[in-house]
Protein backbone atom coordinates (compact mmCIF):
# COMPACT_ATOMS: atom_id res chain seq x y z
CA UNK A 1 0.00 0.00 0.00
CA UNK A 2 2.92 2.13 0.78
CA UNK A 3 3.63 2.90 -3.29
CA UNK A 4 -0.02 3.65 -4.01
CA UNK A 5 -0.08 6.27 -0.97
CA UNK A 6 3.27 7.61 -2.01
CA UNK A 7 1.92 8.09 -6.08
CA UNK A 8 -1.26 9.48 -4.35
CA UNK A 9 0.37 12.04 -2.16
CA UNK A 10 2.72 13.12 -4.77
CA UNK A 11 -0.04 13.63 -6.95
CA UNK A 12 -2.16 15.98 -4.62
CA UNK A 13 1.52 17.93 -3.59
CA UNK A 14 2.12 18.39 -7.24
CA UNK A 15 -1.51 19.97 -7.24
CA UNK A 16 -0.04 22.76 -5.48
CA UNK A 17 3.30 23.90 -7.47
CA UNK A 18 4.26 25.07 -10.59
CA UNK A 19 3.98 21.72 -12.26
CA UNK A 20 7.37 21.67 -13.40
CA UNK A 21 8.57 20.86 -10.12
CA UNK A 22 9.24 16.89 -9.91
CA UNK A 23 8.15 15.53 -6.68
CA UNK A 24 9.26 12.43 -5.02
CA UNK A 25 9.33 11.04 -1.58
CA UNK A 26 12.18 13.28 -0.54
CA UNK A 27 10.75 16.17 -1.40
CA UNK A 28 10.56 18.47 0.97
CA UNK A 29 7.31 20.09 2.11
CA UNK A 30 8.81 23.05 2.60
CA UNK A 31 10.05 23.41 -0.89
CA UNK A 32 6.32 22.99 -2.61
CA UNK A 33 5.60 26.21 -1.20
CA UNK A 34 2.34 25.84 0.28
CA UNK A 35 0.16 28.66 2.18
CA UNK A 36 -1.91 27.83 5.32
CA UNK A 37 -5.17 27.52 2.70
CA UNK A 38 -3.26 25.09 0.51
CA UNK A 39 -2.05 23.14 3.86
CA UNK A 40 -5.62 23.17 5.02
CA UNK A 41 -6.27 21.88 1.26
CA UNK A 42 -3.97 19.30 1.17
CA UNK A 43 -4.92 17.95 4.44
CA UNK A 44 -8.57 17.39 3.60
CA UNK A 45 -7.49 15.46 0.27
CA UNK A 46 -5.78 13.23 2.44
CA UNK A 47 -8.81 12.83 4.55
CA UNK A 48 -11.10 12.57 1.75
CA UNK A 49 -9.32 9.83 0.00
CA UNK A 50 -8.47 7.84 2.93
CA UNK A 51 -11.60 8.32 5.46
CA UNK A 52 -8.37 9.47 8.00
CA UNK A 53 -8.61 12.19 10.16
CA UNK A 54 -5.02 13.84 9.61
CA UNK A 55 -4.50 16.45 12.50
CA UNK A 56 -3.00 19.61 11.49
CA UNK A 57 -0.50 19.49 13.98
CA UNK A 58 0.67 15.96 12.74
CA UNK A 59 0.60 17.39 9.34
CA UNK A 60 2.69 20.18 9.91
CA UNK A 61 5.62 18.21 11.70
CA UNK A 62 6.22 16.27 8.37
CA UNK A 63 9.30 17.99 6.63
CA UNK A 64 9.50 15.33 3.42
CA UNK A 65 6.27 13.69 1.27
CA UNK A 66 7.68 10.65 2.64
CA UNK A 67 6.62 11.94 6.25
CA UNK A 68 3.26 12.50 5.27
CA UNK A 69 2.99 9.14 3.60
CA UNK A 70 4.07 7.61 7.07
CA UNK A 71 1.74 9.87 8.88
CA UNK A 72 -1.27 8.31 6.76
CA UNK A 73 -0.30 4.52 6.78
CA UNK A 74 -0.07 4.97 10.75
CA UNK A 75 -3.55 6.35 10.40
CA UNK A 76 -5.09 3.93 8.09
CA UNK A 77 -3.17 0.94 9.92
CA UNK A 78 -5.68 2.25 12.85
CA UNK A 79 -8.92 2.36 11.44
Amino acid sequence: MTDSVTYTVCKIAKEFTDHAMEINADTKISEINMDSLEIFEFQMKLDEIYGVEVEVNDFILCSTVQDVVNLVNVLVAKK
